[in-house]
């Protein structure tokens, strides 16, 4: 009877042990689940708080654009030219506002280019669109990589003081309007090519589009 006893004593200390140690490991992958779970938590919100960041910035964006091309809207008379300047400034304080926050997208730098333009920083405005051309930020045939292509060429033909200068604006402007119709037509209208030769500009538009 007290082997008896003794074996079963025996025994309820290995099932004792044993559940001991089943509870230890549940603890331990508990652990490590809360953990894993832990860890996904902060990376679901590091992606929420960046997409919020992006939105924020292309609504930033969406408001500067707004400002500068109301600016275009009001007519060019001598009372209004306070107020399309005041446009303009608010256009590019959010601009710089977005290149603070490093959101550098090749739209900001566009936008920024016809702000200082529209403000006679041409120069300022030639500046910005080599941050999209000189380093890659655009991709081949996108809308945005036309655009500073074409706003290139009318900041190189505004400057031109030699025929390098004018010769490399229509070199732009070719790869800007190849292919699309309607930025050709706008180039022959542009005020900005004044300086360009116009048969020449009207035969490139002509060729390519």
């Amino acid at each position: 009877m007290e082997q008896f006893a003794k074996a079963t004593m025996d025994s309820a200390s290995l099932v004792i042990t044993f559940v001991g140690v089943i509870f230890s490991a549940l603890g331990i992958i508990g652990t490590i689940l809360a953990f894993v779970g832990f860890r996904e938590f902060k990376q679901m919100k590091a992606q929420r708080l960046e997409a919020e960041r992006a939105l924020d910035s292309a609504v930033l964006l969406a408001r500067a654009s707004h400002s500068l091309i109301q600016a275009d809207a009001i007519p060019d008379e001598e009372k209004n030219k306070e107020t399309k300047k005041l446009r303009v400034l608010v256009g590019l304080h959010m601009i710089e506002e977005l290149l603070k926050r490093g959101y550098d997208e090749p739209a900001v730098y566009n936008w920024k280019a016809v702000a200082l333009k529209r403000l006679g920083d041409v120069h300022g405005a030639l500046q910005a669109v080599e941050n999209i051309l000189s380093k890659g930020k655009a991709t081949e045939g996108s809308y945005e990589l036309r655009r500073a292509l074409y706003n290139k060429a009318c900041y190189l033909a505004l400057l031109a003081q030699k025929e390098e200068d004018k010769t490399e604006a229509y070199r732009l402007l070719q790869r800007a309007v190849t292919g699309d119709y309607h930025l050709g037509q706008i180039a022959l209208q542009d005020k900005d090519f004044a300086n360009l030769d116009r048969p020449k500009l009207q035969s490139l538009v002509g060729a390519v589009t």
